[in-house]
């Protein structure tokens, strides 16, 4: 039987990136596209509670779907709780204008997607891309869906979220980097301008700390790897939970 997949993404269905992870899979798997009509990157796991989420259905260049009103985590809750229930067996995520390596998971609505699909026992892949410009989406789409075919069933055996990125020039002939999620924090975030005598800020960078010594996403997406990380969604420190316990 085809896997049903449920495709979502943060940067709207309209969004190449999307569509054409949508190409790539349609052929081999059942496809289920519910994605916010618009824009929600940086959202996180926001959810829409004081407004009601409107469908419309989208076909447009030859892919079906379902537009929501919402963030990327309403699209997968409505998704599994109404729309498709009891029908998908991954979520999958991106594909991201963007890296989603190191701390910016936590910020990511293209990363919350697939952690919501973990809250109900799904597993999910979020991918993004490193580049704002040169945007290698079929070769991404392709790469997803070979890793899709050959290790979906150690997925579902290990309810695994796995955050991808892809670098400036992958090697999708390579065997890609399972490494932990860097720690670098984001500098220089902020840009300064000052109109009528008002100070206003836009968001800068993303430039990051970065340590070479580390083994971790922030560095390899550095170094032309593609970056595997497993994510986990119970976020207990138990080391400190055991100290504040042995009090």
């Amino acid at each position: 039987m085809k896997l049903n997949i449920l495709l979502t993404n943060d940067d709207g269905i309209f969004f190449e990136g999307l569509k054409e992870l949508y190409y790539a899979l349609k052929d081999e798997f059942n496809i289920f596209v519910v994605a916010p009509s618009e824009e929600h990157s940086g959202t996180s796991h926001k959810i829409t509670i004081h407004q009601p989420l409107l469908t419309n259905k989208v076909i447009e260049d030859n892919m079906e779907g379902i537009s929501i009103n919402g963030t990327p985590v309403d699209c997968v809750k409505l998704a599994l709780q109404n729309l498709y229930p009891g029908k998908i067996d991954l979520v999958l995520s991106g594909i991201n204008k963007g890296s989603n390596n190191g701390i910016s998971v936590h910020y990511s609505g293209t990363v919350a997607a697939v952690i919501e699909g973990a809250f109900f026992n799904i597993p999910g892949i979020a991918v993004s891309l490193y580049s704002y410009q040169d945007k290698k989406f079929k070769e991404a789409a392709q790469f997803i869906k070979q890793f899709i075919k050959k290790n979906y069933e150690f997925m579902k055996e290990n309810n695994s979220i796995l955050n991808i990125n892809i670098p400036l020039e992958p090697d999708f002939n390579k065997e890609p980097k399972y490494c932990r999620q860097g720690l670098g924090n984001f500098f220089q975030l902020y840009a300064e301008h000052n109109h009528l005598g008002k100070n206003y800020y836009f968001a800068g960078g993303p430039e990051k700390e970065l340590d070479h010594g580390r083994d971790d996403d922030d560095r390899y997406i550095l170094e032309n790897e593609i970056t595997i990380t497993p994510l986990k969604i119970d976020l207990t420190d138990y080391e400190d939970l055991k100290k504040w316990r042995d009090r």
